[in-house]
C-alpha cells in the first residue's frame, strides 16, 4: 500500500514538472514566432494551448487536471507579481505631466465596465446582476505588458506615454481591488450595508498598515545588509505579507499594493527617515522579466489548455467586447482631446486584455462559485477578440498619424 502510494506520488511529481517544463518551452516557442510574424504573443500561446488542449488532446488529461490543480498556487503568485510591479511604478511624490488623466481613465475603465457589462449580463442574458458586475471588473483591465512596448514602438508623446502607463497601472489595481470586494459581497450576501461597510473598513485596515510596516522595516533591512538579489528578495517578502494578511482574514492584494508603493518610492522613504542609500536595482530587471516571462506564459498556455469552447460563450464574449469597444470610445473622447486630437484613435486601439483579466479569471475559475465556469470561459474569449480588434486598430490607428505626421507643416 506504501508503494503504491510513493508510486503515485512520484508519478504525479513526474507529470507536474514534465507539464510546467513543456509549457516553458512552448512560451520560447510562441515567442520567436511573435519576432517572425507580429502575431501578438498572447494570441499565439493560447492557440498553441487550444490546440495541445481542447482541440487535438496531445497531453493526457492526466497533465491537465495536474495543472488545474496548480492555477490556484500560480494565480496568487501571478496577482502578487501584477500588484507587486504595479505599485513599485508608482511615484506618489513624482508630478508627471496629464498623468492624472491616466489615473481617471483606469478609474473609468473599471467603474464603467463593471455597471454596463452587469446589466448587459443582467438584462439581456438573465445572468444575477452581481456576476455580471464580477465579469466586468474583471475584463475591465488593461494589459500594461501589451500596450507599453506598442506604444513605446510607436513613439509617441511623453505625456500620451505617461498616461498610458498611469492607465494600465492603475485599472490593474482597481480592477483587483474592485474583484476582491465583489467576492466579499458573493461569499457575504447576508451582510446589512452598514455590516457590509463596517467590515470593508476592518478587510482593509490592517493590511494597509501591516503593508505599510513591512515596507519601510525591509528597507531599513535591505539596505543595512545590502540584499544581492533586490526583487527576488522583495518578491519573497511580498509573497509572504500575502500568505499571512490572507491567512488573517485580511485585504491581501491590499496589503500587497502599499508594501509595493513603499518599496517603489524607496529613496526619497530613506532619505525622510534618515536611512542609509537603497541598493541598486539594476539587476533587479532582469530578473522581474524572467519570471513575469514564465508566468506569463504558463497562464496563457495553461488557459488555452483548459478553455471550453461553445457557442453560447462566444455569444456573450462578442457582445461584452463590443460594450468594451463603445465604453473605450466614450472614455477616451473627453479625455485625450485634451491632450492630444490625433492620438485619440491610438489610445481607443489600446485596449487588450491580457494577463490581468486571466489571472483574476482563473482565481475565481478555482473558487468554483456560482457561474465561474461561465465568467472564466468568457474572460478566456474576450481575450482572443480584444487582442485581435486592437491589433487591427492599431495598425489602422498608426497609419493616420503618419499621414498626419508627413502632411503637417
Amino acid at each position: 500500500m506504501h508503494v503504491a502510494e510513493s508510486m503515485t506520488i512520484v508519478a504525479d511529481v513526474d507529470q507536474i514538472l514534465a507539464a510546467i517544463s513543456l509549457i516553458i518551452i512552448l512560451g520560447y516557442v510562441g515567442d520567436a514566432i511573435f519576432r517572425a510574424t507580429r502575431i501578438p504573443e498572447i494570441l499565439i500561446l493560447m492557440s498553441i494551448g487550444i490546440a495541445i488542449g481542447p482541440l487535438a488532446h496531445v497531453l493526457p488529461d492526466s497533465y491537465i487536471s495536474t495543472l488545474r490543480n496548480l492555477a490556484p498556487i500560480f494565480s496568487s503568485i501571478a496577482l502578487i507579481m501584477i500588484l507587486f510591479n504595479s505599485g513599485t511604478a508608482m511615484r506618489i511624490f513624482d508630478k508627471e505631466s496629464k498623468g492624472y488623466v491616466g489615473v481617471v481613465l483606469a478609474f473609468l475603465d473599471v467603474a464603467l465596465s463593471c455597471l454596463a457589462v452587469g446589466a448587459l449580463m443582467h438584462y439581456v442574458f438573465q445572468w444575477p446582476l452581481v456576476y455580471g458586475a464580477l465579469l466586468g471588473v474583471i475584463v475591465g483591465e488593461t494589459s500594461s505588458v501589451i500596450v507599453l512596448p506598442i506604444a513605446k514602438k510607436l513613439k509617441i508623446s511623453k505625456d500620451l506615454y505617461n498616461i498610458l502607463i498611469m492607465e494600465t497601472i492603475f485599472n490593474s489595481v482597481f480592477s483587483i481591488l474592485a474583484f476582491y470586494l465583489i467576492l466579499v459581497f458573493i461569499t457575504g450576501s447576508n451582510f446589512s450595508p452598514y455590516s457590509y461597510v463596517q467590515y470593508i473598513v476592518d478587510y482593509m485596515s490592517v493590511p494597509v498598515l501591516l503593508g505599510l510596516l513591512t515596507g519601510i522595516i525591509w528597507i531599513a533591512l535591505r539596505n543595512t545588509i545590502k540584499v544581492a538579489s533586490n526583487y527576488t528578495a522583495s518578491l519573497a517578502i511580498a509573497i509572504l505579507l500575502y500568505s499571512l494578511v490572507d491567512f488573517l482574514g485580511g485585504s491581501a492584494a491590499m496589503s500587497i499594493l502599499v508594501y509595493a508603493v513603499i518599496m517603489g518610492n524607496d529613496q526619497i522613504i530613506s532619505k525622510l527617515m534618515h536611512m542609509s542609500s537603497p541598493v541598486s536595482n539594476k539587476k533587479s530587471k532582469f530578473v522581474e522579466r524572467e519570471f513575469e516571462f514564465i508566468i506569463r506564459t504558463f497562464f496563457f498556455v495553461f488557459i488555452g489548455m483548459i478553455a471550453i469552447l461553445s457557442v453560447d460563450y462566444l455569444i456573450f464574449a462578442v457582445a461584452v467586447t463590443a460594450a468594451l469597444l463603445l465604453l473605450r470610445l466614450i472614455e477616451v473622447n473627453p479625455l485625450i482631446l485634451r491632450v492630444s486630437k490625433s492620438y485619440r484613435n491610438l489610445t481607443y486601439s489600446l485596449m487588450q486584455k491580457g494577463l490581468g483579466v486571466a489571472v483574476l479569471s482563473s482565481i475565481y475559475y478555482g473558487l468554483g462559485l456560482p457561474y465561474s465556469t461561465e465568467i472564466f470561459s468568457v474572460s478566456f474569449t474576450i481575450i482572443i477578440l480584444s487582442n485581435i480588434i486592437s491589433a487591427v486598430l492599431i495598425r489602422w490607428s498608426s497609419k493616420q498619424i503618419m499621414l498626419v505626421a508627413t502632411t503637417s507643416p
